[in-house]
């Protein structure tokens, strides 16, 4: 198996992928959405046999605090990996490879809104510990990776994604 960046060639085969991993389109879209928008800050995928079998997007964060923006992260969403191999390790290597980049890129922070007992292994604690919240209530599901945590403000915040997750539950 082999971790990449996203190619134009892949797209399609990035939205069948969403589509089969998750109910619906939403996500699918999502990505295409971040894409066209120039808001996907880093997109990778897994590959097997020259076939995409795994995906996992970024795109960019903000901490607000009185309607002011106070620190710049990443958002990880969404992660996908072909139901037939999951697992198996491709997801797992899929977020080890999106940290070490993120890290690369002098990204302060990453945040997940997903399963804790998962993404802990990673590193990721409750958002909470950092008095940060996100917008769509995620309580101990809402999680952040520090890589630099003088970035983060004493005071706290909410997070917010781009406008582009706004109709994810539509």
């Amino acid at each position: 198996m082999q971790i990449r960046a996203e190619k134009p060639i892949d797209q399609q085969a990035i939205f069948e992928l969403n589509v089969a991993a998750f109910p619906g389109q939403g996500e699918a879209r999502l990505i295409d959405q971040l894409r066209d928008h120039a808001k996907l800050s880093l997109s990778l995928v897994a590959e097997h046999a020259s076939k995409v079998v795994g995906h996992i997007a970024f795109s960019p964060v903000t901490i607000e605090t009185n309607g002011q923006t106070i620190a710049h992260g990443i958002g990880l969403a969404p992660i996908a990996v072909d139901p037939d191999l999951q697992k198996q390790g491709i997801g797992s290597a899929l977020i080890l490879e999106g940290i070490r980049q993120c890290r690369e890129k002098g990204v302060s922070f990453i945040v997940v809104l997903g399963d804790p007992a998962y993404y802990s292994r990673f590193g990721f604690m409750p958002a909470s510990n950092y008095k940060l919240e996100d917008e769509y209530s995620g309580g101990d599901a809402f999680q952040i990776y520090m890589i630099n945590p003088a970035s983060l403000p004493s005071v706290g915040g909410i997070v917010k994604y781009v406008s582009e997750f706004n109709g994810l539950g539509d």
